[in-house]
């Protein structure tokens, strides 16, 4: 299918439309980003609003519609402004994109996303699909982002409503907001603790998504949840658990409330939602219980039952995994992809070539201070992937995986790191951020040569 995808750069739509690429289906990706800000990828990209002919004759061509755009909620007071931003980019754009599709006579599907918001602060009662709108904010918005979306009716149209939990994923959403908190020692729950957390695990959200394109008896309102919603405090529980930091006394409902006003919502009120229409349809989740699907977000059993800090990036090329592993087969290139402020030298190899096993020694600079490095390649599976492990350096754990992955005619490169800095809450206070600067800003100098090597 050809599917447009708005919302497709963030936290839940780039794992989607990974997946939708990987399915084989050709995917038109719909941002308000500039294409100097959109990586290079195999998707054709329209910013939007669409200002030509050409861009919404491309929009009538698609086959079905994936509509999940909308101004991230944690960031910022709501105050007027920021309210009104929400509801434009979701109800607004809808609204706008509603209006374009009206003239197609090949959609037949249209998901649009909307969340459990929509059900309000509910305590107790368990909410399914059948249940009706709550008050409030976020409630308010969903209801009439979901109208929104209503409102393009015609013959053989199937209408989905995505009402997503909590998504929980290493790069975002709320285990980017509490993991920092926790390993200060000053995480904990938050309010009375009894109310109800509706969660997901951010393949079962990208599979459920999937399902529900695919599956033509899949129709209307569809909780995007785990079977099993776990309270704040439960959640609070297995995450000081997971992360052996002792869990802190609650933080008082009143004072989220002064500090964040109308935004401590998200944080107090209680859907105990279930997903009930997945069910129905016989959907298979790969994770319902949250203490599963914290281990496996944390990769919790190969990093030895241990949380470290984590930076994923990834990069597609037009190349074959062959070509681009063979690049990195060569331990001369890991200078010429290296800072070059850095002075990254490699100074000896225990083998001729790399496998597994091969210690590599290199030295460089990090803000001027000289480092000895020594690497071992405790995996090397060529075109697919190699993981290597410091043994000696300035970290107290850096385990590097790459994975080299075919995708939409090219590869799928990704770089996952776990880290920890030495001197425990002392490092991370005085060294963390300062440290996540510069992860970043050597990946993505990174990417940038991979990039202009691999598209000459």
């Amino acid at each position: 299918m050809k599917i447009l995808v708005t919302g497709g750069t963030g936290f839940l739509g780039t794992p989607l439309i990974e997946e939708l690429l990987r399915r084989g289906h050709q995917v038109l990706l719909v941002t308000r980003k500039s294409s100097a800000e959109i990586e290079p990828n195999p998707c054709q990209i329209m910013s939007w609003p669409p200002r030509s002919e050409a861009n919404e004759k491309a929009i009538l061509g698609c086959d079905a519609v994936i509509n999940l755009a909308g101004e991230s909620l944690a960031s910022g007071r709501w105050n007027n402004a920021k309210k009104q931003r929400i509801r434009n980019s979701r109800i607004q754009l809808t609204t706008d994109l509603v209006d374009i599709l009206r003239s197609s006579t090949k959609l037949h599907t249209f998901l649009s996303a909307s969340a459990i918001g929509f059900y309000g602060d509910r305590k107790t009662e368990v909410l399914t699909e059948s249940s009706h709108v709550g008050a409030g904010f976020l409630a308010e918005v969903c209801r009439d982002w979901e109208q929104a979306a209503l409102a393009l009716k015609r013959e053989n149209l199937r209408t989905v409503l995505l009402r997503t939990g909590v998504v929980l994923g290493r790069n975002g959403g709320i285990i980017g907001e509490l993991e920092p908190l926790f390993k200060m020692h000053v995480g904990g729950p938050v309010g009375y603790g009894e109310q109800h957390l509706s969660w997901i695990h951010i393949q079962d959200w990208v599979r459920a998504v999937l399902f529900c394109l695919e599956n033509p008896s899949v129709t209307g309102a569809v909780n995007l949840v785990s079977p099993e919603p776990v309270t704040n405090a439960s959640f609070s529980s297995v995450l000081s658990e997971l992360m052996r930091k002792p869990m802190q006394l609650p933080a008082p409902a009143i004072a989220l409330k002064l500090s964040l006003g109308e935004m401590s919502a998200l944080a107090l009120d209680s859907q105990n939602v279930r997903p009930e229409k997945l069910l129905q349809n016989n959907f298979k989740f790969l994770f319902s219980y949250l203490r599963e699907a914290l281990k496996d977000i944390y990769d919790y059993e190969a990093q030895n039952h241990e949380i470290y800090e984590y930076f994923e990036s990834s990069a597609w090329l037009p190349r074959s995994p062959d070509e681009v592993f063979r690049f990195f087969s060569d331990a001369r290139n890991l200078q010429k992809i290296t800072p070059p402020e850095m002075g990254f030298v490699v100074e000896k190899m225990s083998t001729s070539e790399i496998v597994q096993g091969s210690l590599i020694d290199y030295k460089l600079k990090v803000h001027g201070i000289p480092i000895q490095w020594r690497t071992e390649i405790i995996q090397w599976a060529p075109p697919k992937a190699f993981v290597d492990n410091q043994l000696k350096g300035p970290y107290s754990r850096w385990h590097h995986t790459h994975t080299f992955e075919p995708l939409a005619g090219g590869t799928l490169m990704k770089d996952r790191v776990h880290y920890k800095l030495p001197l425990g809450c002392i490092g991370r206070l005085f060294g963390l951020a300062l440290v996540k600067k510069d992860v970043r800003h050597i990946f993505s100098y990174r990417e940038k040569i991979i990039r202009e090597i691999f598209f000459l």
